[in-house]
């Protein structure tokens, strides 16, 4: 195998690479995380790999597509859960065909943290499985210096899993195993300069067997299914509310909303950097995948202070570009490109409207104010409420482009006051291929729904 050699000498400077022979997925590590010969297997459509730094570790598996997430993760978890001297299910759910788990085990008295995400029909054809497991304490650290070292084809592995929202479930539920905290100089992995030269060897298919992702992956035959009615839960979840663990940027004032007297940028140098991404100028992006044109006016702008304004995955074949509105509080609009894999404007508006995926997404006390759908857009706007307990308003809609065969989804979020002055300015000042990114409804039915 190629890869293992490229490997091997990579290893000299604390770095490795790794293709799977069954998925084709390329894995890449840098120091202090470094493959475990003793963690994997290869099988029947299945391979098992684990990796390391110091207490921390990780689990990567590719399964077969016919496995049903939902229920391999509740088989798998249950047989890990029997290994432990004690272990609590924190937080446990799902959308489309990826589920994730958080829990807490007790290791011979300690306590670890433990998360584990599920994803189903991935562009590999693979179900892929990744676990992290690491001392409770410590847990966000070691999560961060995972998604710094681990790629998988390119993408941080756990790319887009906020750290401080599980390290705060695990520290309110600390002790609830029985178990203690490691000595904190021990918890998180060292940084690269303090980690002594260890080889980074790749797997290798004489090495011991992990035996529980492969009993689960032989002994499920169920097909993956959609977990909505209309069938658009593919997995892509359409933008989440704005919360303390999700990055804004800071106030440019005293104000609360954070808008303030932001200097967003206009072009030259501050621009440059999205260049590849799609930004053209400010007030125009194309999507390097789809060639989508979006365009806007002064009422919103593209803000490079924002952690993540744009992204272009070409794993999982998806555009995003956000935009900040340049008003007296702090909306953002969310613009979200992918093929539609038949999915219609209409399956996206009868999902965002369903009370199970409000279950799953929104406060308990959410509701559906407007629901709308025509043969190319599809539209719902939903009061809902931070965790703080402060309403917000998110208005989702689905566009068909290019005959039906790409989806763009705009989603909207701010507070309700200034909610459908945003609305109004992005009707008039977005397109999207030439149509405003919003339309379905008036901005007088938005302020009347409020």
């Amino acid at each position: 195998m190629g890869s293992l050699g490229a490997t091997s000498a990579a290893s000299q400077s604390g770095t490795g690479t790794y293709t799977s022979p069954v998925s084709g997925v390329e894995i890449a590590t840098v120091q202090p995380w470094v493959f475990d010969p003793d963690i994997t297997e290869q099988g029947d459509g299945y391979e098992i790999l684990g990796l390391n730094a110091s207490f921390n570790s990780v689990l990567i598996s590719f399964l077969p597509a016919v496995i049903d997430v939902q229920q391999a993760q509740g088989m798998l978890l249950d047989e890990f859960a029997a290994g432990f001297d004690g272990y609590q299910e924190l937080d446990r759910g799902s959308y489309g065909t990826v589920t994730y788990s958080l829990d807490i085990a007790n290791v011979s008295g300690m306590e670890f943290g433990v998360f584990s995400l599920f994803m189903g029909e991935r562009t590999g054809g693979f179900v892929e499985f990744y676990m992290y497991m690491a001392p409770a304490a410590m847990f966000a650290d070691g999560l961060d210096s995972v998604q710094a070292s681990v790629t998988i084809d390119g993408t941080a592995i756990f790319d887009g899993v906020e750290g401080t929202g599980l390290q705060d479930l695990l520290d309110a539920n600390a002790g609830v195993t029985g178990g203690g905290n490691l000595p904190e100089a021990d918890n998180a992995p060292k940084d690269e300069a303090e980690v002594t030269p260890e080889p980074t060897v790749a797997p290798t298919e004489e090495a011991a067997a992990e035996p529980t992702v492969a009993t689960v992956a032989e002994e499920q035959t169920t097909p993956v299914t959609v977990t909505d009615e209309s069938g658009a839960g593919d997995g892509r979840d359409p933008r989440k509310l704005p919360s303390e663990d999700e990055s804004t940027p800071a106030a440019g004032n005293d104000s609360e909303t954070g808008r303030g007297g932001k200097k967003l940028p206009t072009g030259g140098d501050e621009l440059a950097d999205y260049a590849e991404l799609g930004i053209v100028s400010q007030g125009e992006y194309i999507s390097p995948q789809f060639d989508t044109e979006i365009l806007w006016d002064d009422t919103y702008a593209f803000d490079t202070s924002l952690e993540e304004p744009i992204v272009s995955d070409t794993r999982d074949e998806t555009d995003s570009l956000t935009l900040v509105w340049v008003g007296e509080d702090f909306v953002l609009l969310y613009v979200d490109i992918y093929t539609s894999d038949g999915y219609t404007p209409a399956d996206f508006e009868e999902l965002w409207a369903s009370a199970d995926y409000l279950a799953e997404t929104a406060d308990p006390d959410a509701e559906v104010l407007l629901q709308d759908s025509t043969r190319s857009t599809g539209s719902v706007l939903i009061r809902d409420y931070l965790s703080d307990g402060e309403e917000i308003l998110l208005l989702r809609q689905a566009i068909s482009l290019d005959g039906g065969e790409t989806i763009a989804i705009v989603t909207l979020i701010g507070l309700p006051d200034s909610f459908s002055d945003a609305y109004a300015d992005a009707t008039a000042g977005v397109t999207i291929d030439g149509e405003p990114a919003l339309d379905i409804f008036t901005p007088r039915e938005i302020e009347r729904a409020r």
